[in-house]
């Protein structure tokens, strides 16, 4: 007999009676000693790509005694099942038991055919992956993401309190100008630790090429970017703790609200991590990151009153500075320790609630477009 080969006859259903007939009359053909039983070794005698709903072109079982094709697998069975029965010609025990066994797993993932699985709503699996891929990058490395935001901070701490006088130094209201100063110096480290973990992660996926294993999975840009916004923030306010915690152990840090601490927290973490998002997503290799950070970020953050009060300025410094977001996130968390800040808590709310809405915005579009993250 011939051997089986894919045809291009039309689809019929209901195959799968068919074929235990054609295994009976082999068997039968067997029994009466002729034939020869050879399985095409091209083609797996298991059932194969059970549920990617791949088609394949139609397999023919071919009768040995009259050779000619046979009612072919249907569109579903072939859809569902992925399976080709090959050549059975007569030799070895069994031919019909194992052809049995295959119809019935493929009656059997037909009949309980698992559907194309849709998300609904939010991909809670998708988006917990990536805040999870987000935190454990930094805390795999935390030396150099905790341990040395602490350290340098501790490192101004000394400075401006040996060599600039601050043990004596007073602030106009009577409070100690380390006291002013620590607070400052704590949000500061969190802001740029936000904007770092956002950012660098970004940059890194574009140039390793990497990026890919986030656009293929089934995220939402929505979902992206909450990802990354949460991992950001949740350094910035990890980086925060733990600066806290030294400080702590050289000397002692009041807590006038914790609210107002943690509020302008939140607010200035996630300020700086929409930030970092952009800036990743525009940079196309370190230096550009690395000029966003030093020309911007690192300024920002250092000329916003962590360092003075902004009643020191100039007048025209002074209008300039209560337009500055930074500012508004360096004097509200300030405020949270000594219990007075020299703007409006009303304003310096509003100002940063609009700011994190509109780089919110402009990220979800970088996200939903693909702007430079799609070829």
């Amino acid at each position: 007999g011939q051997g089986s080969r894919p045809g291009d006859a039309a689809d019929v259903d209901d195959a799968t009676e068919a074929s235990l007939r054609h295994a009976g009359r082999h068997e039968a053909h067997e029994r009466e000693g002729g034939g020869h039983v050879q399985r095409d070794g091209a083609v797996p005698e298991r059932i194969v790509r059970a549920r990617q709903g791949r088609r394949v072109r139609p397999a023919r079982v071919v009768d040995e005694d009259v050779d000619r094709p046979q009612r072919l697998l249907g569109p579903r069975e072939r859809g569902a099942a992925g399976v080709v029965i090959g050549h059975v010609d007569g030799k070895g025990e069994g031919v019909r038991a194992e052809l049995r066994r295959e119809i019935v797993e493929i009656r059997a993932t037909i009949g309980h055919e698992t559907p194309e699985r849709r998300i609904h709503g939010i991909n809670k699996v998708g988006l917990y992956t990536l805040v999870r891929k987000e935190v454990e990058r930094f805390l795999k490395v935390y030396t150099q993401t905790l341990i040395a935001p602490a350290i340098t901070t501790l490192l101004f701490y000394t400075v401006f309190a040996l060599a600039f006088g601050g043990l004596q130094r007073k602030m106009e209201d009577g409070t100690s100008y380390l006291d002013f100063l620590a607070p400052g110096l704590v949000m500061m480290a969190m802001a740029q630790n936000a904007f770092s973990n956002t950012s660098s992660s970004i940059v890194i996926s574009k140039i390793q090429g990497n990026i890919v294993d986030l656009l293929m999975p089934p995220l939402s840009a929505g979902e992206i970017l909450t990802g990354y916004m949460l991992g950001s923030v949740l350094r910035g306010l990890t980086v925060g703790f733990t600066t806290f915690l030294v400080l702590s152990v050289f000397v002692h840090v009041h807590i006038h609200s914790v609210l107002l601490v943690l509020l302008f927290a939140v607010l200035g973490t996630y300020m700086m991590g929409s930030l970092g998002i952009t800036a990743g997503i525009w940079s196309d290799k370190f230096d550009q990151i690395a000029a966003f950070t030093n020309f911007i970020v690192t300024p920002l953050t250092f000329l916003s009153g962590t360092f003075y009060r902004i009643g020191m300025l100039p007048e025209e410094w002074r209008f300039a500075a209560s337009m500055n977001p930074f500012f508004y996130m360096i004097d509200g968390f300030r405020s949270g320790f000594v219990g007075h800040a020299d703007g409006s808590m009303l304003a310096g709310i509003g100002l940063l609630v609009t700011v994190n809405v509109l780089l919110t915005a402009l990220a979800y579009w970088m996200f939903k477009t693909g702007y430079k993250i799609k070829s």
